[in-house]
């Protein structure tokens, strides 16, 4: 992946795009090559793969929100989930 990347950025002249994917794109071999080459990454994620804290807390949240709105959860230093 990191070549493809490197390749579009010198192809169109652009500094390090962001990596939009689903979950199932991107393996955990990838996601760390991204995160050691200093890639930004947004990945789609399924609730069900999370914790049962984070599953609760999306839960908890969830059953105060406007429909069509979204909450933050930071499940660490890095990684943020966006709940809509």
């Amino acid at each position: 992946m990191i070549p493809i990347l490197k390749s579009l950025q010198k192809k169109y002249g652009f500094s390090k795009p962001i990596v939009i994917a689903d979950a199932g794109l991107l393996s955990n071999d990838n996601i760390e090559k991204l995160k050691a080459e200093k890639y930004q990454f947004i990945i789609g994620a399924r609730i069900k793969n999370e914790s049962k804290l984070i599953k609760k807390e999306i839960l908890e949240k969830s059953q105060n929100i406007e429909e069509g709105n979204s909450f933050i959860i930071e499940k660490n230093d890095q990684t943020k989930l966006v709940i809509s």
